[in-house]
């Protein structure tokens, strides 16, 4: 009987460590998708408009979701292919590019400037 629960033990424990090593690929993928702060924008001329707090971009798998105060929230379904994300707006294709990205900070360069994030 001992011989059978130590066996049963470390099947689990394999089945575990291969659930882990299949599962990590997949959650990279992931790291971008959260609440984040808008914290300012930085435009082409390198001016930089610091944003109050209560603005945020929420990036999900299939759609990311601005909320800006006094303009409201705007929904964008988005592909991504690599650091590019590519957001629908009516019938035309809106790109955002990740050009900085750590566990805690997030800059993406869109149309109208380059967004500076933090978790």
């Amino acid at each position: 009987m001992k011989i059978f629960q130590r066996s049963h033990t470390l099947f689990i424990c394999f089945l575990l460590s291969l659930t882990g090593c299949v599962s990590a690929p997949s959650q990279s993928k992931l790291n971008i998708y959260d609440t984040w702060t808008l914290e300012k924008i930085i435009y082409d001329d390198t001016s930089v408009k610091t944003v109050e707090k209560g603005n945020f971009v929420q990036i999900h798998e299939d759609y990311i979701l601005e909320i800006i105060k006094d303009y409201g929230k705007r929904r964008y379904p988005y592909t991504r292919k690599n650091k590019i994300l590519s957001l629908e707006s009516g019938n035309e294709i809106i790109t955002w590019e990740i050009t900085l990205y750590d566990n805690q900070k997030l800059q993406v360069k869109t149309p109208i400037g380059l967004y500076v994030l933090r978790r």
